[in-house]
């Protein structure tokens, strides 16, 4: 009989965890949604980062893994 009551014990239990996971991932991604959701009055060309600032991180990031890959950065 104790048995039977500790199963059960531990059947509520996981029960319990994955409502509150489910719980949590569903805050998460409705969080995630309200804060994505574009400003009103924006039009296409006002979202995103400026195209001289995407510009230098490309080329950051091109001299970043050339610099790694090569050594030069990081490397014996």
């Amino acid at each position: 009989m104790a048995r039977i009551f500790l199963f059960l014990i531990l059947a509520v239990a996981i029960f319990a965890f994955a409502v509150f996971v489910v719980s949590i991932g569903s805050e998460a991604a409705r969080a995630g949604r309200r804060v994505m959701r574009p400003v009103v009055g924006a039009d296409q060309r006002s979202r995103g980062v400026p195209k001289e600032i995407r510009k230098a991180a490309v080329i950051a990031l091109i001299v970043l893994l050339f610099g790694v890959s090569s050594g030069w950065l990081g490397g014996f």
